[in-house]
């Protein structure tokens, strides 16, 4: 009898003295990112839970990875049967698809070529007449994955003088257009984003009257003299007289027009403005 109670006393110090062997134990999973397409540059978040499916409390540490490189490690404490989520945001810079990690889960995240514009074909006339409207084109085209908005900005004279966004998406040409308008004669130079080309504006045509010659000094009363004069073009461009009207200044005529005088001994001089 002494020796059973004994051995119960033995059996009752073991149950409660021995040490525990429970451990915490982890199940991962799944692995979340979102977005799962993104233009490069833009940040990720990749998420996973961690379950502790073991009797102890225990942490754990996720190491992330972005195509095969270690980007970032954070650590967690998960009570026993307990779930955590362990989060991490970072930036996939380099276009194309990556492959995100966390352990042995792995999921992949496309990267789209940010919008990238290309600007040629510059167009505008080389003349232009002072005071009228050209037109100024370019094309632009996007060499990108994704729609975007590209600013032009035109120079004449290297001072900005317009500007327009345009949105252009992706793979696809726009054109753009600007109108411009010169009001002194003189060179000047056009620039589009780069894109160089010279333009000429020209004096418009302005007529010069020499060598006025009168037939008679006086006529009758509804009779005719003949009026004729040496005109000169002193603009750059060619032009033609507009039709003249009698007034009482003697100063310029075209050649060959002929004139009704009005009242005896009173003339009237032809005159057409420059």
């Amino acid at each position: 009898m002494k020796k059973l109670l004994i051995m119960l006393l033995m059996i009752m110090i073991v149950s409660l003295g021995a040490p525990s062997c429970a451990t915490a134990e982890f199940e991962v999973g799944p692995l979340s990112i979102s977005p799962s397409q993104i233009v490069a540059g833009e940040p990720i978040v990749a998420e996973v839970n961690v379950s502790n499916i073991g009797g102890a409390d225990g942490d754990y540490s996720a190491n992330l990875t972005i195509d095969g490189r270690s980007v970032e490690t954070k650590s967690v404490t998960v009570l026993a049967g307990a779930t955590e989520t362990i989060s991490f945001t970072c930036c996939l810079e380099g276009a194309g698809i990556h492959t995100v990690g966390l352990g042995s889960i792995t999921e992949t995240v496309t990267a789209l070529r940010p919008a990238e514009f290309e600007i040629g074909s510059l167009s505008l006339p080389p003349e232009v007449i002072e005071g009228e409207a050209i037109e100024i084109k370019a094309d632009i085209k996007n060499t990108g994955e994704v729609e975007g908005t590209c600013p032009v900005i035109l120079k004449v004279d290297g001072v900005e003088v317009g500007t327009k966004d345009v949105i252009v998406a992706a793979g696809e040409s726009k054109t753009v257009s600007f109108q411009l308008t010169r009001d002194k004669p003189g060179a000047y130079t056009i620039d589009l984003e780069g894109l160089t080309g010279a333009l000429r504006v020209l004096k418009p045509a302005e007529f010069k009257f020499n060598n006025l010659q009168i037939t008679s000094e006086a006529v009758k009363v509804g009779g005719e003299a003949t009026l004729e004069a040496d005109i000169e073009n002193i603009g750059e461009v060619e032009g033609t007289g507009r039709t003249c009207q009698d007034q009482e200044a003697p100063n310029q005529a075209h050649a060959g027009y002929r004139w009704k005088g009005q009242g005896s001994g009173n003339p009237r001089w032809l005159h057409i403005p420059k």
